[in-house]
């Protein structure tokens, strides 16, 4: 739910009022910490403060009048009435399950069965008329922001008491709570689209917010406007946890009457916001660029959602690439919305100061790359196997890298609010490492040289990627220390051992450049994976004796540091199984070796490994980079 999406949208307090208890109940259930006659009582708990928050909201638009308030009383009445009914039924079983004190469990456990369904329907119910009670909201044109946000936080507590019902009943009929990974996937995309919509409204003037709502008799200030903007996209992403596949049901039939009804809804909310877009987008601030990037994200987000929304109605693809390029194009639309509202920030700042501003010029240095990134794959997709996608693939990384680069070296404090604008980045930082790794992975997918993927040939691959990720983030610490002067002392033997970690990785790379591990054939194949392990062992003991308080950013660095841990670990843990897959009785190969020469078995020496000389780190980072 809301303190568990995926994600969750950095600029909207959404789901403040209410914290989801859904997620903990079922974990309490399903781990006999909670009997299902406690669950009973919970969930009438949740129930009774659905009533009442549907009570507040009536309160709230009785008392601002039908003047400026955009929130029909009369489908608020209608939903709480449903909403009472439910509580009453749940009420009436918690009675008898405690006059009948030998039969209490069983009596809460067949409510779970049976008769949760039928309440289930009219909470759906309630949750359409909550709904319909915005279809003449234009939020430009309101005056009451308290009222919408009653209603909003009364959505979010209808769709906890429905997955408490529904999750509860999967688990009794079932005997396992496990969703469908092909839903979770679709959600964290439909998260990752709403929330750069949401980015995508933040980035837009308050000046001219203001000017659109003078213009249409509206009360609400821009930021009020932006909130509930997002309130609404952040009901969007809700909604799919009231989806689930047929799977995970012993009634199919369940599972496709709540996609109708979700269907429904999201016709609701996108009503209201199709009444925002076309107001942001009045010609007198469409000439504006920060306009036009919302219209842009705005519409892209609103599609794609739609289309998450429809195959999980149906059948969810079951491509590995097809379900990696829409995950791509998710990360990297919600990163270049992110980058663009840190932009506009820095942007004006340095408009009103009228002279240059560093920090400015790499944000928009950084938004130009993601841009481009994105742009790449709306160009041309990357699943169709073929050369021309895997080189579309590696454009993307390359763009994806130098984006994170400038990322590493931005100062958070010199950002106009440091602390929600380095949040963005942070999660900027870590959107263009995953897409990076997914890039990696398209790439296999295309290159038609990796088909069929043998297993031990995708774990060689999936081997040199961690470590190309692992230098990668080693060099973006190396190249901090370029902005500290002088460097001497332990801070200067904290750059060397960084320099040093940065050089092993590389050595092992060039280990595995040549190699054939699908099959360990001779003791040079072995061997390459013993260096490898060895290397990598250096390198880990090496990164364990850095200080982090000598690091230049010591909360970002050593972030980086400890990602780079986990996946030495893992580096050395997949060469152990390489070693095992290629000769798991560890005898001597059936094709004897012939000279140590003949081996080609490379040295664990810097120099050795890289022939000239001592190569400056920027130009080994750029090889090693390329090495796939």
């Amino acid at each position: 739910m809301v303190n568990v999406m995926h994600g969750r949208c950095i600029v909207s307090n959404y789901g403040s009022g209410y914290q989801p208890v859904c997620d903990r109940l079922i974990a309490e259930l399903q781990s006999e910490n909670c009997s299902y006659f406690s669950f009973l009582k919970s969930l009438l708990s949740v129930l009774e403060h659905a009533v009442e928050a549907t009570e507040r909201a009536q309160s709230i638009v009785r008392q601002s009048g039908r003047e400026g308030c955009g929130i029909d009383v009369q489908h608020l009445a209608i939903a709480q009435v449903h909403l009472s009914r439910v509580s009453e039924a749940v009420g009436a079983v918690i009675q008898n399950a405690t006059a009948s004190e030998d039969s209490g469990e069983e009596i809460s456990l067949n409510f779970f069965k049976q008769t949760c369904n039928e309440l289930i329907k009219q909470c759906f119910d309630a949750l359409y008329h909550l709904g319909h009670s915005r279809h003449l909201l234009n939020l430009l044109r309101e005056h009451y922001t308290d009222a919408f946000s009653a209603v909003s936080n009364t959505v979010l507590v209808v769709v906890d008491a429905i997955t408490l019902m529904r999750r509860a009943h999967i688990y009794v009929t079932t005997g396992s709570t496990a969703e469908s990974s092909a839903i979770i996937d679709a959600r964290r995309r439909i998260s990752r689209y709403m929330n750069a919509a949401c980015y995508a409204i933040h980035a837009i003037p308050s000046s001219t917010i203001r000017s659109l709502v003078e213009a249409l008799g509206g009360g609400c200030s821009a930021p009020e406007i932006r909130e509930m903007a997002c309130h609404l996209l952040q009901e969007a992403v809700l909604l799919s946890y009231l989806i689930h596949s047929g799977e995970e049901t012993a009634n199919r039939g369940d599972a496709a009457s709540y996609r109708e009804r979700v269907k429904a809804l999201l016709g609701l909310l996108r009503q209201a916001l199709r009444e925002l877009r076309i107001g942001l987008l009045d010609s007198r601030a469409y000439d504006s660029p920060n306009t036009r990037f919302f219209a842009e994200v705005f519409y892209a987000a609103m599609e794609n959602t739609s289309m998450e929304y429809r195959d999980m109605g149906g059948a969810l693809s079951s491509d590995d690439a097809v379900i990696h390029q829409r995950d791509l194009y998710s990360m990297l639309l919600e990163a270049s919305a992110m980058v663009y509202m840190v932009n506009t920030s820095c942007a004006a700042r340095a408009q009103k100061a009228k002279k240059p501003d560093h920090c400015a010029r790499s944000i928009l240095k950084t938004f130009k790359k993601v841009r481009k990134a994105l742009s790449a794959i709306r160009k041309k997709p990357c699943i169709t196997k073929s050369i021309d996608d895997a080189n579309v693939c590696s454009r993307i990384r390359g763009l994806v890298a130098d984006a994170q680069q400038l990322i590493q070296n931005i100062d958070m404090s010199a950002l106009p609010n440091p602390t929600v604008h380095g949040a963005l980045l942070n999660r900027t930082r870590k959107s263009l490492i995953d897409a990076g790794s997914l890039c990696i992975s398209l790439q296999c997918a295309a290159d038609p040289e990796y088909r069929p993927p043998h297993q031990a040939v995708m774990q060689q691959r999936h081997l040199s990627s961690m470590l190309l990720e692992a230098v990668s983030a080693m060099y973006t610490v190396q190249t901090s220390f370029n902005a500290i002067l002088p460097i001497v002392g332990d801070i200067e033997n904290c750059k060397r051992t960084v320099l040093g970690i940065v050089e092993k990785l590389q050595a092992a790379l060039s280990a595995l450049r040549g190699r054939n591990l699908n099959d360990v054939k001779s003791l040079g194949d072995a061997n390459a994976l013993s260096c490898v392990t060895g290397i990598v062992a250096d390198a880990q003991a090496l990164l364990e004796s850095i200080d982090m308080c000598l690091l230049p950013n010591p909360t970002l660095h050593g972030e980086l540091l400890h990602r780079t841990r986990e996946i030495l670990i893992d580096v050395g843990s997949l060469c152990i199984r390489l070693q095992c897959a290629g000769n798991p009785e560890y005898s001597v190969p059936t094709e004897p070796d012939g000279a140590a020469h003949e081996w080609d078995f490379p040295s664990t020496s810097v120099e050795v490994a890289f022939p000239s000389t001592v190569i400056d780190s920027g130009v080994c980072y750029s090889k090693a980079y390329f090495l796939l």
